[in-house]
């Protein structure tokens, strides 16, 4: 059986996908929280060879998952590109999914700006080390 969405209704599924891609790119960002704050201890432990070998592995684990932000954000944009002409139009149907949609941007910018808050404290710690 072929089933065919009309407009309004491929219009609602790019809306899911892009809740989608910012849940994942938001577990992605927590991730990233979650290693900054454990590098931040680790930055305070004495030197040795099992904290380094600790802080490489943690480090190629956050540009793992920064790499998955990277990704979210290419194909978030990718697939808003193709609604953002629609959304005037159809957005009022869909407002429920649209704020839901806004408060997890506003999520994501939060985290994402814990991060850089963190990392820079992080960067201007070790340089005085």
């Amino acid at each position: 059986m072929k089933y065919n969405l009309n407009e309004n209704e491929k219009f609602g599924a790019k809306l899911t996908l892009l809740q989608d891609i910012l849940d994942k790119k938001q577990a992605a960002l927590v991730a990233v929280l979650n290693i900054c704050e454990n590098q931040e201890m680790l930055h305070l432990a004495p030197p040795s060879d099992e904290r380094n070998n600790f802080l490489a592995e943690t480090t190629m684990e956050k540009q793992r998952q920064l790499d998955e932000v990277a990704t979210c954000d290419e194909v978030f944009q990718s697939v808003f590109d193709t609604i953002s002409d629609e959304f005037e139009q159809k957005s009022g149907r869909y407002s429920e999914k649209i704020e839901i949609l806004q408060a997890g941007i506003n999520e994501v910018l939060q985290v994402g700006e814990r991060i850089r808050v963190m990392e820079k404290g992080t960067h201007e710690r070790s340089q005085m080390q």
